[in-house]
């Protein structure tokens, strides 16, 4: 699927809908993989995003920071992404105690985290934070409550999502179409993936001042051409 919306202080956002046989286009992908990641006291960050999924730290595939309180490790995607969940993989060679009380921040930069997800006390071998939400965003941080104060070991970070520039694109399109609801969203792409995402939404008209999103049914008819479905006028 793709998505056109017409950028101004009230967006409007037109469904484009693609058939391409079987292929499915929204196949999660680890999006941090090889990306620039960075820890506190440490110079191991890329190790957890280069793939390799051994557990072991004499492979030389996992982090490793200094003992300390407030250590964090981060990653950098590269551009604002819909993060579906997060994997972390623990060292199993010892002390996955170190790995305790974690918490997920996810932001827009590095100066715009919020909390997502928390894991009390020590996590297995691998452990998964599943999103209530699809979240936006483009910079990952693992840390753990300000009272551990310990290394942070991290033999992988997998942040599975969907790239939102395969999925969007600027047009001067409009639709008509009805508003059936309005809920709550941060972006344009935010407001169109809650569209795409709601069953009968057709169009999603976002509002950048009140950050709301109105979700919308066509008000005209669909016609497919060329395996391309628009809604017109």
């Amino acid at each position: 699927m793709m998505y056109t919306a017409h950028i101004h202080k009230e967006l409007l956002v037109l469904i484009v809908l693609f058939y391409l046989g079987a292929v499915e286009l929204h196949v999660l992908e680890n999006l941090a993989l090889n990306k620039e990641a960075y820890e506190t006291h440490g110079a191991t960050a890329g190790r957890a995003v280069d793939g390799g999924l051994s557990q072991y730290y004499p492979h030389g595939s996992c982090t490793h920071t200094s003992s300390d309180a407030n250590i964090y490790w981060e990653v950098n995607l590269g551009s604002k992404i819909f993060i579906d969940h997060v994997t972390i993989y623990n060292r199993g060679d010892c002390c996955g105690e170190r790995l305790r009380d974690v918490e997920l921040y996810i932001g827009y930069g590095k100066n715009s985290y919020r909390l997502y997800g928390f894991h009390e006390d020590v996590v297995g071998s691998v452990y998964t934070f599943e999103l209530k939400n699809v979240v936006f965003g483009q910079w990952v941080r693992i840390t753990r409550l300000p009272s551990v104060i310990d290394y942070l070991t991290l033999c992988e970070v997998q942040v599975f999502g969907y790239n939102a520039a395969q999925y969007f694109r600027i047009s001067a399109n409009q639709v008509g179409a009805e508003i059936q609801r309005s809920v709550p969203a941060l972006s344009a792409l935010q407001c169109a993936y809650i569209c795409f995402k709601t069953n009968e939404c057709r169009a999603a008209n976002f509002d950048e001042d009140t950050y709301t999103c109105d979700l919308m049914s066509s008000a005209s008819n669909e016609e497919e051409t060329n395996g391309m479905m628009l809604i017109h006028y």
